[in-house]
């Protein structure tokens, strides 16, 4: 391969980053903006209000089943 296909090739692959060895990048980038999501939520310092909500949530759905 001349100099200046090699030149070609490396300015092509510069424009378009997303060739076939990064094709797996765009799960792995949503799995970890998922797992960052839910981070968000816990961590924020009043988390403990989405316990306390959850909880109560959960004690009125064993305590009170709904009637059909």
């Amino acid at each position: 391969m001349s100099a200046e296909a090699k030149s070609e090739t490396h300015r092509r692959d510069a424009d378009h980053p997303d060739s076939a060895a990064d094709c797996r990048r765009p799960r792995s980038d949503l799995w970890r903006s998922f797992f960052a999501n839910i981070a968000q939520i816990f961590l924020m310092p009043q988390w403990y209000f989405g316990l306390l909500f959850l909880t109560r949530c959960t004690a009125r759905s064993l305590t009170n089943p709904q009637r059909e």
